[in-house]
């Protein structure tokens, strides 16, 4: 009997008596903590190796932000606008996004436990090598998901499309696709791990045959 994929396991984030933020006290290997940062206009800031703990971001730009090397502790972004995000090699632990508008997003070679992603529209997520568990996208659009070479555990879809998704050389543990409709999908080889409905596994049988070199004729 085949068993249904284990969900991510998310802790609710708990932001009590934020202190309010300002873009001036914000600088690279910063460290910040029970922070609200409300409309702040972060285009082109330097924030790489910076620490963020019980902190959220409402409202805010960050076009061009580097926030590469930084660690985002039990963090909230609502409502965030970023046509392009510098994040590698960034960590992430029990964060939630939600509402935000995201367009190309280096996040590869990331560490994330505990990240929920809803209702927001991204460009390309690139999370290329990274290391994942425990990742719930929600109502969300994505034009292209890259989780090439990526270690991913507990990763869940619902109401998610997808022009793109990527798995080459990807190592997958309960990661359940079967709410992510997907116009294309590259690494077919790397789906061990991975659950799909029915109707998805139809869509792909010719992508099956195609990699164990069988002829369908009809």
């Amino acid at each position: 009997m085949t068993k249904a994929p284990i969900a991510p396991r998310l802790t609710p984030l708990n932001l009590h008596t934020l202190a309010s933020g300002t873009e001036s006290e914000l600088h690279d290997r910063g460290s910040y903590e029970a922070l609200s940062f409300d409309g702040c206009d972060l285009e082109a800031f330097n924030l790489a190796g910076s620490s963020f703990e019980l902190c959220e971001f409402l409202r805010c730009n960050a076009h061009n932000t580097d926030v590469r090397y930084a660690r985002f502790i039990e963090t909230r972004f609502e409502l965030l606008s970023a046509p392009v995000l510098s994040a590698r090699s960034t960590t992430w632990r029990n964060c939630e996004v939600h509402s935000s508008r995201l367009g190309v997003v280096e996040m590869f070679d990331a560490e994330i436990s505990e990240l929920a992603i809803e209702g927001s529209k991204l460009g390309l997520l690139n999370l290329h090598s990274s290391s994942i568990s425990d990742l719930s996208i929600r109502d969300c659009h994505i034009e292209e998901l890259v989780l090439d070479n990526a270690t991913l555990t507990r990763v869940s879809f619902s109401g998610v499309t997808a022009d793109k998704l990527s798995l080459r050389g990807a190592t997958s543990r309960d990661v359940d696709l079967r709410g992510l409709d997907f116009a294309g999908i590259e690494g077919i080889e790397s789906l061990k791990g991975v659950t799909v409905s029915s109707l998805q596994a139809t869509e792909m049988a010719h992508l099956f045959a195609r990699h164990l070199g069988i002829s369908v004729l009809g």
